[in-house]
């Protein structure tokens, strides 16, 4: 049986290194390979404080992601489902959780931010997951430069870069 929790200190290394792999993935073409998604140092600090979940199905780490409260808005992020689970509902399971614990902590909204090119066509997973989050009720509101939202990472983009925002308010 598949489950949401809350990521432990133990989880740290090997949830840095799937979260990596699977952006990999997914941002190819997108951010250079051989810039690290997230440094060990900052997945343990997020851990720490309680802000990351992983999906588990007999132990094996199938998704993950961050939710931050931020006064009455819940920021989504760092939403990965491994490859070969993509497709089977463990999405939608990782993003129920994250809208009910956002429903718990009173939050009136939720928003996610999508990696995109600032010109040129997005990826076919890139209109998949806006498509995606859209049908879960998501609306989208603005787009902003990939800088503004992480500047200590500036240097990582392949190709010029910005965020697609959508947010779903849970009132």
């Amino acid at each position: 049986m598949m489950q949401v929790i809350l990521a432990q200190s133990n989880d740290m290394s090997p949830l840095q290194k799937w979260v990596a792999e699977e952006y990999m993935r997914s941002e190819a073409g997108l951010i250079k390979s051989d810039f690290p998604r997230m440094s060990t140092a900052e997945m343990l600090v997020l851990i720490n404080a309680m802000k990351v979940f992983k999906a588990v199905k007999n132990e094996e780490i199938l998704g993950c992601f961050k939710l931050e409260i931020l006064g009455d808005e819940a920021q989504l992020g760092m939403m990965a489902v491994s490859h070969q689970h993509q497709g089977t509902g463990l999405g939608t399971l990782m993003l129920n959780s994250a809208l009910e614990i956002a429903k718990i902590r009173f939050c009136s909204k939720i928003r996610v931010e999508v990696l995109v090119p600032k010109s040129g066509s997005p990826s076919i997973y890139q209109v998949r997951l806006c498509n995606w989050y859209q049908k879960k009720g998501f609306i989208p509101t603005e787009r902003l430069a990939y800088e503004a939202l992480a500047p200590q990472r500036a240097l990582s983009q392949q190709i010029p870069c910005e965020f697609i925002c959508l947010e779903k308010r849970l009132n």
